[in-house]
């Protein structure tokens, strides 16, 4: 869930712009070659997953909703979750920094989805 407690589009879009910022800067973690050894996934799935958060972010931060299939699998993404888990218990610090961003943006974008708002765009009131 948000840490925002009433819903505020421009404060999510500024926290979120922050985000993107961040995960397109932040090399990808070391210890995702890890993956496959503690989990079921592979690093196909970290990138995959990688690439949907962020890409979903672009339509959110352009102004334009997010597709519903996209937005679906957003909803729907157990990876993250698991991964964060994983990461904790073997002090994968990377990682887990890296997981931590993307699920805070995932949670973000969800809340955006969900009060059904269309982002405008820019930061004009």
């Amino acid at each position: 869930m948000s840490k925002f407690k009433s819903f505020d589009i421009k404060k999510i879009k500024y926290r979120l712009l922050g985000l993107d910022k961040l995960l397109k800067d932040l090399p990808y973690p070391s210890e995702i070659q890890y993956i496959e050894r503690e989990t079921n996934y592979d690093e196909g799935d970290f990138y995959l997953c990688s690439a949907l958060v962020v890409g979903s972010m672009d339509y959110i931060l352009s102004g334009r909703r997010v597709p519903k299939k996209q937005m679906d699998s957003l909803v729907n993404c157990s990876f993250l979750q698991e991964m964060l888990e994983v990461s904790s218990k073997n002090n994968f610090v990377e990682l887990n920094y890296y997981l931590l961003l993307l699920e805070e943006s995932r949670n973000l974008m969800i809340d955006v989805s969900k009060n059904k708002q269309k982002p405008r765009k820019g930061f004009e009131n």
